[in-house]
């Protein structure tokens, strides 16, 4: 089921990060342009932390996860009616102003469908769930990319009405499955509210641990989202045709990522979280800064296609250890607070990436996100020590 849910969530970020930024840069839309929208509308995934405490403090026997899920999908689903009617290109500011509608609505459903993972998932198996919500997620991403790319920008009323499609579909198969019952603390509306809450979150911010998180959510993704905010274009770039980038989207770009995502997954379980996504990122950087310095097409498409593979496994892998480190009582607010910010993470390197592209080239701006990344990764170590020292404390 978390696949299903995971599909539905990637299905607009897949839209928003993969195929905007191509078919706007076929369109001949200025660069910096492109990274500013993208970064805008990108911005309500990273307040995310803002509707956890909502989430966790209105879940109850009457009102589930679940709940929160639909009203979300409805709302994604209506937010794109409007863009049926307009061309991309010729009403930038109603495509900007739906999108970020939009936006707030998969951000909505982001936060219940991580809150129900956190809850159902026992801790032994977080490593395998997450690979397989990222393989769903990242399969949604790649479909509509895949699918509007090939289209193309001049028929943008067929890719909403595809996306609509799409969204209408998953909630059908959404709301036709039974999952497992709700565990008594779970569906008592009394242990997510009052002093239990506000003593959790206290321990949780007090903690130098949670800090250490936030900062590394906040930059150890930037090799990948300066390079993937500015693929298609970069791929243009290079020689590639807008048939090439549709066809990297449908095949390399989801098998790597999948299957990325699986073996982080799986090695997360085996071997730690945390260790695994300190050697994902590193992967991350190297092949980043090589996709950025080989000057043929043929290695610009390995390293690209490496790059994605070892996103997958870093993905997994740093989302495993993230609800290993969520309290029980916060499980929408904190984990959702951590899925925002590496969001955030998202939307400055697409601002930075889309700026610094047009002045100082492709290869330094995705230079500079991998030396991002390999200088986030210390402060895993940080995190080691400290939580050493709240084990002994």
């Amino acid at each position: 089921m978390f696949f299903v849910l995971y599909l539905m969530e990637g299905m607009p970020i897949g839209f928003v990060w993969w195929t905007l930024p191509t078919l706007l840069s076929s369109a001949g839309v200025d660069t910096a342009r492109i990274g500013d929208l993208t970064s805008v509308v990108v911005l309500p995934w990273a307040f995310k932390a803002f509707v956890g405490p909502i989430v966790d403090l209105g879940r109850n026997s009457r009102w589930s996860h679940r709940a929160w899920i639909v009203v979300a999908q409805c709302g994604m689903a209506l937010s794109l009616v409007p863009l049926l009617t307009i061309e991309f290109t010729a009403d930038f500011e109603t495509l900007r102003l739906c999108l970020i509608v939009h936006a707030c609505a998969a951000a909505f459903q982001d936060v219940a469908i991580d809150a129900l993972a956190v809850e159902v998932t026992p801790l032994g198996e977080r490593g395998g769930i997450n690979g397989w919500a990222q393989a769903g997620m990242l399969l949604g991403r790649g479909l509509v990319a895949a699918f509007a790319i090939r289209i193309g920008a001049g028929s943008s009323s067929t890719i909403i009405a595809l996306l609509i499609g799409f969204l209408v579909l998953g909630q059908l198969v959404h709301l036709t499955y039974r999952g497992p019952a709700p565990r008594a603390r779970d569906a008592d509306s009394g242990s997510r509210t009052g002093s239990a809450y506000r003593r959790a979150l206290h321990h949780v911010l007090r903690s130098p641990a949670t800090w250490l998180l936030v900062v590394f959510a906040a930059t150890s993704g930037a090799a990948f989202e300066m390079l993937g905010a500015m693929l298609g274009p970069f791929l243009h770039s290079r020689g590639a045709t807008d048939d090439g980038i549709a066809w990297f989207y449908a095949l390399p770009a989801l098998v790597g990522l999948g299957g990325g995502a699986l073996l982080g997954g799986k090695l997360s379980d085996r071997f730690g979280s945390t260790g695994i996504a300190v050697w994902g990122a590193c992967a991350v950087a190297a092949t980043t800064a090589g996709a950025a310095t080989v000057a043929t097409t043929v290695w610009t498409w390995i390293f690209v296609s490496a790059a994605y593979l070892a996103t997958g496994v870093f993905t997994a892998a740093s989302y495993a250890m993230y609800m290993n480190t969520t309290h029980p009582r916060l499980a929408a607010t904190q984990f959702s607070a951590m899925m925002g910010i590496t969001n955030l993470c998202e939307s400055w390197s697409a601002r930075v990436a889309g700026r610094m592209a047009k002045s100082h080239g492709y290869t330094n701006t995705f230079l500079l996100g991998a030396a991002v990344t390999l200088v986030s990764l210390p402060l895993l170590f940080g995190l080691r020590r400290q939580r050493r020292l709240d084990t002994q404390t």
